[in-house]
């Protein structure tokens, strides 16, 4: 898997839903990260690509997971 800036993923073992705001580099090893925020508490969080992409996430793919009818 490959994350796309503005697309949403689950995260597997929680269950939280997250939209990638950003790629990124993380400054002490040059390596790529992912800037992504929870649709839940609104939180920023940063994960490097290689973690993001292993499986712990899987993209959403229908929209009623992140925007239930109310």
């Amino acid at each position: 898997m490959r994350a796309e800036v503005g697309h949403f993923y689950r995260h597997k073992k929680t269950g939280g839903i997250y939209c990638v705001l950003h790629m990124a580099t993380i400054e002490a090893d040059k390596m790529p990260a992912i800037v992504y925020r929870s649709e839940k508490h609104d939180t920023i969080w940063v994960r490097p690509e290689a973690e993001f992409c292993d499986g712990r996430f899987e993209k959403v793919t229908d929209f009623r997971e992140v925007w239930p009818e109310k």
